[in-house]
């Protein structure tokens, strides 16, 4: 039997539990339960971390050991536009130029040609920062390489649905129902994506991930940590204040465009939600010439390296926890939120990997943003017909509301009279009892006896 594989690549809407990862895997499975004994057999996996933009994809697809299971997809689905127009936000702490966002994403487009596999790119529904410049990115590399598209962004405009869109956790995920009947329809059409066009120049890139053992250790002997949970399985490496690491002379001439951390602290902090946000640590590259800084949370996070093009592999450049946040290019990360007074900075760095390009100067050149504005998916590679209707839900959602919600009110109202009743309740009460005292009060004061005398304690 043949085995093939399903690939998922994105951000935290590929990774909710319920949403567009289960929608996959169970039309996977239903597959192979219909196709026992003969025929393909498919297997998924899914490469997605949230709060990541498109440079994971390719960080992911650079990794030694996904090598094989690449080699063997039917289908790479892939989704990052709201991580990379949440990341490309021009505000004060979220900041990542556009020809650098560009950048890796064309990165990305080009290294999923090369691997000559079907592919899906999902452009999902978002109205914040500068999203429309970012989803004209991805339209016109679909169209550039010939990469099947789910546009569910214009879909949402078409039907007006961005409001319905955005009631739900400032809009960054869709409902995870409609994720999950997503996947389904796309596994369920598997055989209807086209393949990529063909013929195009590859001009990307060297690109190289080093991991802390491939780099030379200069300082006291490392701690080595093995971390895991229900996704991921990574190893990571203590940067301190005694430790830091050297980049071996053979990457002379490379730039570090990503890196990979996973910072924790045993059972003190919980690896999810604000607390793993406010913990943050900062890692330092330094060459003979330069300083390069990058802050990282208490979560598993391959972060982009906006600065990388200031900064040049040397014969001397090392890797080191960053102990005095001092550095000639900061930079700060969406998500670790070290500018909070309630932050926290963490005295370490757990190192996993660094990622590097060499040869690097495509795509650096100014681009002209407002000639994507009218990027359109050409219709034999525009799959949007598999999203489901999304506006028959939210008018199904609208008239539920409509008769359920005066009904939690009326039923939430009679509990608030409830209570309201009973607190006059007992406010009489206690009206009257205090009445009771002052008579008890007046009565001892007419007999001539002393309260406190006689040791009795009366409370107003």
């Amino acid at each position: 039997m043949k085995k093939q594989t399903i690939i998922l690549l994105g951000g935290s809407n590929s990774v909710k539990q319920n949403g567009l990862q289960k929608g996959i895997k169970d039309a996977v499975d239903s597959l192979n339960a219909n196709s026992a004994g003969g025929g393909a057999f498919l297997e998924f996996y899914n490469l997605a971390l949230g709060a990541t933009t498109s440079i994971q994809n390719l960080y992911e697809l650079k990794r030694e050991r996904n090598r094989e299971i690449l080699k063997n997809a039917a289908l790479i689905i892939t989704e990052s536009n709201i991580n990379d127009g949440e990341l490309e936000e021009d505000t004060a702490f979220r900041f990542a130029p556009t020809e650098i966002v560009y950048r890796n994403i064309n990165w990305l487009y080009q290294e999923l040609y090369a691997l000559n596999k079907k592919i899906v790119s999902i452009i999902l529904p978002y109205s914040n920062g500068r999203y429309k410049v970012i989803d004209n990115i991805h339209r016109k590399l679909c169209s550039q390489y010939g990469f099947n598209c789910i546009d569910m962004q214009e879909y949402y405009e078409k039907h007006n649905l961005m409001e319905f869109a955005n009631r739900t956790e400032c809009g960054v995920h869709p409902l995870e129902r409609i994720m999950y009947d997503l996947g389904r329809n796309i596994i369920n059409t598997l055989e209807m994506f086209k393949s990529h066009k063909k013929g195009i120049k590859k001009d990307n890139p060297t690109f190289k991930i080093l991991g802390f053992k491939d780099l030379e250790l200069d300082g006291e002997e490392l701690e080595i940590n093995h971390l895991n949970n229900s996704m991921y399985d990574e190893t990571t490496c203590k940067l301190t204040n005694q430790v830091k690491l050297k980049i071996p002379n053979a990457f002379k001439g490379y730039i570090p465009i990503a890196m990979h951390t996973w910072n924790n602290d045993g059972q003190n902090i919980k690896p999810e939600g604000l607390e793993a946000m406010i913990n943050y640590s900062s890692l330092l590259l330094k060459n003979k010439t330069t300083t390069l800084s990058k802050e990282s949370n208490f979560l598993n996070v391959v972060a982009e390296l906006n600065y990388s093009n200031a900064f040049v592999i040397d014969e001397n450049t090392f890797i080191a926890y960053n102990k005095d946040n001092n550095a000639e290019h900061k930079e700060y990360y969406v998500i670790a939120r070290s500018w909070r007074r309630d932050s926290i900075k963490a005295d370490h760095c757990d190192f996993i990997a660094i990622f590097l390009a060499k040869d690097h100067k495509s795509f650096y050149a100014e681009v002209d943003f407002e000639a994507f504005s009218n990027a359109k998916i050409p219709i034999l590679y525009d799959f949007s017909a598999l999203i489901p209707p999304v506006e028959s839900y939210k008018a199904v959602i609208d008239e539920y509301c409509a008769i359920v919600d005066p009904m939690k009110f009326h039923h939430y109202n009679a509990q608030l009279n409830q209570a309201q009743q009973y607190i006059n309740a007992m406010q009489e009460q206690l009206t009257t009892a205090y009445a009771q005292i002052q008579e008890y009060q007046n009565l001892l004061k007419s007999l001539g006896v002393n309260a406190q005398s006689q040791n009795l304690r009366l409370f107003r």
